[in-house]
């Protein structure tokens, strides 16, 4: 039971997550800038364009396979979302990006601590808070691809209002 618990509580805050990131897309919206107040970039992926030659499209692509290798299997956390949802949603259509989800979390996890951020690490299936931060960093690498017939890039911020008060140190 308690972990029925703790799994409505995740889906709960990770659907408030995509809801408060979701509300800034309803308008023109500046672009986050790096020690500005009003938005800090979290995760980046690199944009690296693939190289021409033959020899260094192998290397592009075994980084690439590399890099997911490394890259955590969010394929559990995905099917316990999509269960999660559809017994909430009781069979109604709906439309949901896990990979956003569990970026947002991992984002969520960095500003929090205690069992909040145990029960994030646990429902993304993640031993610590960097072993996640490595996963995720490994994930974006494995997944941006910008070779000039596909360009994939996942991209996702956090936006502060500066009337708030915060601490710098997680951004």
């Amino acid at each position: 039971m308690k972990a029925y618990k703790t799994i409505r509580r995740i889906t709960a805050l990770a659907l408030a997550v995509c809801a408060a990131l979701l509300t800034g897309c309803t308008g023109i919206t500046p672009a986050p800038q790096q020690g500005n107040k009003t938005g800090f970039a979290i995760f980046t992926a690199e944009r690296k364009a693939q190289p021409k030659d033959q020899e260094a499209q192998f290397q592009y692509q075994q980084e690439r396979i590399e890099a997911g290798r490394k890259a955590p299997d969010i394929r559990r956390f995905t099917q316990g979302l999509y269960a999660q949802l559809i017994a909430e949603n009781g069979g109604n259509n709906l439309v949901c990006s896990p990979v956003s989800v569990y970026i947002a979390l991992a984002m969520l996890a960095e500003v929090t601590g205690g069992d909040t951020r145990a029960e994030i690490l646990t429902a993304l299936g993640a031993e610590d808070i960097a072993s996640l931060r490595e996963g995720v960093a490994a994930f974006l690498k494995a997944e941006t691809v910008d070779d000039g017939s596909t360009t994939s890039l996942i991209g996702n911020s956090v936006w502060l209002n500066e009337e708030l008060k915060y601490k710098e140190e997680p951004l």
